[in-house]
């Protein structure tokens, strides 16, 4: 069955920024805790694809040993929030083909959205600041209650009147692949941030190097 929509990952999937994301949670965690950067580093991309609340969470058991108050999280959200809009507005390149490979799949009457585990005002900030605010049909960020895997990909099931086997997902990590089979979706994995090997480990149904390479399967 052709897909009627394609659900993409942002950060690896769309814009190459999960590098700079993750110095910048060394850096902030350093500075607020006195973190060793390297152990932050290993940590976020041991836990990368979930929320930020829980990616957060995790880093602060894995270096602090404790997990983080309402008040911490948020002020550390924020500022994150903060560096990330600096640092990627003005360095995260997109991913090659990214513009004609959407434009492609959208001209087929294919729905794309973007599932982030970042929180919505960072989407919505940086999207305009990397011209893609409307080459997309919705952008999705992480807040409690509706946050990337299954809670989007019902939202998109209700919006835009799809089934699940309709769908298809994806992303760069082997995270990735379990937060969208655990929605029920086809999770195809986009070698970049990981090889084949890696997302095939992490449950990928499929593997592509370019996005157009799902033209085919859409209309």
């Amino acid at each position: 069955m052709p897909y009627k929509a394609i659900v993409l990952d942002w950060d690896g999937t769309v814009v190459l920024s999960l590098d700079l994301k993750v110095e910048n949670a060394a850096e902030l965690f350093a500075r607020r805790f006195g973190v060793a950067p390297d152990a932050v580093r290993r940590s976020y991309r041991r836990h990368s694809g979930i929320p930020r609340r829980e990616l957060f969470e995790r880093i602060s058991e894995d270096c602090l040993g404790r997990g983080l108050g309402e008040a911490e999280s948020a002020a550390l959200s924020d500022a994150f929030t903060e560096a990330n809009l600096r640092a990627i507005a003005g360095a995260a390149p997109l991913r090659p083909n990214l513009r004609p490979a959407v434009e492609a799949i959208r001209a087929r009457s294919c729905v794309v959205v973007v599932s982030s585990s970042a929180c919505p005002e960072e989407l919505q900030a940086l999207a305009p600041a990397l011209g893609i605010a409307t080459l997309f049909d919705e952008l999705m960020g992480s807040r409690p209650g509706f946050s990337k895997g299954p809670e989007h990909v019902a939202h998109v099931r209700e919006r835009y009147g799809v089934e699940l086997d309709e769908i298809a997902a994806v992303g760069d990590e082997p995270r990735d692949m379990a937060l969208f089979g655990a929605a029920g979706v086809a999770p195809i994995g986009i070698t970049g941030t990981c090889d084949r090997a890696e997302l095939c480990a992490g449950g990928a149904s499929r593997v592509i190097n370019d996005l157009i390479e799902l033209l085919p399967d859409v209309g």
